[in-house]
């Protein structure tokens, strides 16, 4: 993964907290998480659980998009 894209996604997170409504909670999506993703987040394999953990961060940043605020230069 690129630094840059890491980076992105770093700042994406940390925007977390701000952005995520009273319906959608971070806890409550992680509640809801697949058994196979929690399974593979505790496996020792470590091509099991950097799939486990892109899955994850792909979810975060779904949820995350789909609950921010729009950017106020994209706005018509």
């Amino acid at each position: 993964m690129k630094w840059q894209a890491m980076l992105a996604r770093v700042q994406l997170l940390r925007n977390v907290d701000q952005i995520m409504t009273k319906q959608m909670s971070l806890a409550s999506m992680i509640g809801k998480l697949p058994d196979w993703i929690r399974h593979d987040l505790a496996s020792k394999d470590k091509t099991l659980r950097a799939r486990a953990e892109e899955t994850l961060l792909a979810m975060i940043e779904a949820a995350v998009a789909d609950h921010a605020e729009p950017d106020p230069d994209e706005r018509k």
